[in-house]
C-alpha cells in the first residue's frame, strides 16, 4: 500500500468528525513530504489560520491541528509520527494551550505526549526559579505537562470534548455521540497496535481469558 492511499480515509475521517462536531464543512489538505526514509504525508488546516469555533455566534477560538504520517515499516500500518492540537485565541495568533505529540523521544527533548498552557502564575515561576535550569525560560508556557507515551494519549476528541464541556463553544446536534463513536474507534486503533508492540503480553492476557493462542512457529 502507498502511503496516499492510507491517509486518504484518515483525512476523510477527520474532516467528516469535525463538520459532525461543528457542523460546517472544514476541510483540510495532505501534502506528500520526502524525508531521507520512506515519503511522509503532512496533514493541516487548509485555512493556515485555523478553524474557526464559536460561542453563542461569536468567534471564540480558532483550531490549529496537524498530523505527520509515514506507513510504518514492519506492518505497513499508517503511522503519527507527529501531531499538534492548538487552541488559538483569533486575531492574535497567541495560542491559549496546545496539545503536542513526538514519537521519537530524543526528538521531541521532552515528554512524547504533553501540555502546554499559556498564562501565568507566579507561583509555577518561583518554583521553576528553584531550579536553577538556566535552559529554561521562566514562565508557564514552557512547562511540558506529561500526557502518558505513544499509546492512549490525548486526541482530537478529547480537545472538542473540552471546548465543549467547558466552554459551551455551539455545536451540531449530536456532536458529543459523534466523539464517542470516533473515540471507540481510536480506542481500537491503538490497541490493535499496542498488541503488535507487544504480542506476547496480548497473547497472554487471551490465555487468562480462557482462548487458544499459540505462538507462532519461528523459522
Amino acid at each position: 500500500m502507498e502511503i496516499e492511499e492510507a491517509v486518504a480515509p484518515f483525512a476523510m475521517e477527520l474532516e467528516q468528525l469535525i463538520s459532525g462536531v461543528l457542523g460546517k464543512e472544514t476541510p483540510l489538505k495532505a501534502e506528500v513530504v520526502h524525508s531521507q526514509n520512506e515519503p511522509r504525508v503532512f496533514i493541516s488546516n487548509a485555512d493556515l489560520n485555523g478553524i474557526g469555533i464559536t460561542i453563542q455566534g461569536r468567534s471564540a477560538f480558532l483550531l490549529q491541528l496537524s498530523y505527520l504520517c509515514e506507513l510504518h515499516p514492519a506492518t505497513n500500518r499508517l503511522t503519527i509520527i507527529t501531531s499538534t492540537y492548538k487552541v488559538v485565541l483569533p486575531g492574535t495568533g497567541a495560542p491559549l494551550w496546545h496539545y503536542d505529540y513526538v514519537r521519537d523521544m530524543k526528538k521531541a527533548g521532552s515528554a512524547i505526549a504533553h501540555l502546554n498552557v499559556y498564562a501565568h502564575r507566579n507561583e509555577i515561576v518561583g518554583a521553576m526559579a528553584l531550579s536553577g535550569n538556566s535552559q529554561k525560560k521562566l514562565n508557564l508556557q514552557t512547562l511540558h505537562f506529561p500526557f502518558g507515551g505513544p499509546r492512549f494519549r490525548p486526541t482530537i476528541e478529547d480537545v472538542f470534548e473540552m471546548l465543549i464541556t467547558e466552554f459551551v463553544i455551539d455545536k451540531a446536534h449530536g456532536a458529543l455521540a459523534k466523539l464517542r463513536v470516533s473515540r471507540a474507534k481510536y480506542f481500537q486503533r491503538q490497541l490493535e497496535s499496542a498488541v503488535f508492540d507487544s504480542p506476547e503480553v496480548a497473547a497472554r492476557a487471551l490465555r487468562e481469558l480462557g482462548y487458544g493462542v499459540e505462538s507462532p512457529n519461528i523459522l
